[in-house]
């Protein structure tokens, strides 16, 4: 089982970007370098939990298409969490996963 940090939108050097899309496909992509230096892969989560700043349904939209991309049909349990901040001023999205490698 793996329990990684929750992971933000934030590039390598530290940038957020405005946009909500955009921070939340970085978050993606964090969660998965993350995730692969403790050998799994996005395929392996077996539950999440999404936390947004000022969700609403054009978010929900965003993250509906960014979660098809990542996981097609075969999603892993998640839950939405709407939240008034986050760790950092502009903070838009935090991901917190759990991933299961079988052995």
């Amino acid at each position: 089982m793996i329990l990684p940090a929750g992971q933000g939108g934030e590039t390598e050097d530290g940038t957020l970007a405005e946009d909500f899309g955009t921070q939340l496909r970085q978050a993606l992509a964090n969660t998965a370098t993350v995730l692969a230096a403790a050998g799994a892969t996005m395929s392996d989560v077996a539950k999440f939990n999404l936390l947004v700043v000022d969700h609403n349904e054009e978010k929900f939209g965003v993250v509906k298409q960014e979660f098809d991309r990542v996981w097609g049909d075969r999603k892993p349990a998640w839950t939405l969490i709407p939240v008034p901040a986050l760790a950092l001023d502009g903070m838009l999205i935090e991901i917190d996963v759990i991933a299961v490698v079988p052995r």
